[in-house]
């Protein structure tokens, strides 16, 4: 992994001579890893970089119990906004917007709106009515209880976010933080657009019809629409496979 933490481990273990390997979890190398690549024995990625060198595709380490309770979405009854533990104000924002519109229509919400906005939110949703009508968290220690229970997810694309919900088998909508290393989290969900996996909208892009055009199209029904919930939901299962993290550990000890 890079990041300023895996630094001292890492110069430690060139000047000791001890082989490093890496595991990069962005589509985008941070600055750290763009510096070690050359000289590790191996990099491990779900994404493939066109300096191919040392290299390996391998699944994304996904712990099993997203494999283990995904299925097949067929029919948008439940929403879920991830507003993550510190709280995407767009992604708040957002999800306050459309909270009105989507009860109505019988839509389930469940907003995980990060502590630092929970009390805010709160009040929001209580001065529209509908504080009874939604559930509200913080922040969730166990996010695939709520995630099972989703059948359309509005998130960042941070790179364990996007393989999980892949795992899971979860259609999403992926609004990438705009001010992201090198817009990382755009290109960790580029490759997914382009297999019709997934919605990307920019954040300065996020109006509330915005929503309901993707739901319209997701619920299209014509196996001829590469983009509608149920063919999303069965082919995100196939993307990644299982036991990524033992994957790369055999591969580090059989090299």
């Amino acid at each position: 992994m890079g990041g300023f933490s895996a630094g001292p481990a890492s110069f430690a273990s060139l000047i000791n001579k001890v082989p490093l390997y890496i595991h990069e979890q962005n589509a985008i190398k941070g600055s750290l890893n763009r510096y070690l690549s050359p000289k590790a024995k191996a990099v491990f990625s779900s994404y493939a970089f066109k300096d191919k060198g040392n290299h390996v595709v391998t699944s994304y380490p996904v712990q099993n119990v997203f494999f283990d309770h995904a299925r097949t979405r067929t029919e948008i009854k439940h929403i879920l906004f991830l507003g993550g533990s510190q709280g995407a104000k767009a992604i708040n924002e957002f999800a306050l917007l459309n909270a009105p519109k989507l009860t109505k229509q019988g839509i389930e919400i469940t907003h995980i709106c990060g502590s630092n906005s929970y009390e805010r939110m709160r009040i929001y949703y209580q001065e529209l009515g509908l504080l009874d009508k939604i559930v509200l968290f913080a922040f969730h220690n166990n996010i695939i209880e709520v995630m099972q229970k989703a059948d359309l997810c509005v998130s960042r694309a941070g790179a364990s976010s996007v393989w999980e919900l892949c795992a899971n088998g979860l259609p999403t909508i992926f609004i990438p933080y705009p001010f992201a290393s090198n817009n990382h989290q755009y290109y960790n969900v580029l490759e997914f657009e382009k297999e019709n996996l997934c919605y990307i909208v920019p954040q300065n892009e996020l109006l509330p019809k915005k929503l309901f055009e993707v739901i319209r199209k997701l619920n299209q029904k014509d196996d001829q629409d590469k983009k509608n919930l149920t063919l999303i939901s069965d082919k995100l299962q196939k993307k990644i496979a299982k036991d990524g993290a033992k994957t790369i550990i055999e591969k580090i000890l059989s090299a």
